[in-house]
């Protein structure tokens, strides 16, 4: 769990992380419990397609357009 209190932000950017971390669905449950209610989270990753999403290799993951739908 995040070091912050239930509905701390209004606003969670999360760029260049969550492909490097094993438990997107873990993260994605700690930044919505530390959201504030119709707080916005944005995420930027690189895309499976991208040069760079191949090459590091400290990627857990790779990730496209569609990939938090789910959420």
């Amino acid at each position: 769990p995040y070091p912050f209190d239930d509905s701390t932000f209004d606003f969670v950017v999360a760029h260049s992380i969550i492909e490097h971390l094993s438990d997107t669905l873990g993260v994605m449950g700690e930044i919505h419990r530390i959201l504030k209610p119709g707080g916005r989270c944005i995420v930027l990753c690189p895309h499976f397609s991208s040069r760079s999403a191949m090459i590091d290799p400290t990627h857990k993951r790779l990730m496209s357009a569609s990939t938090f739908d789910y959420f």
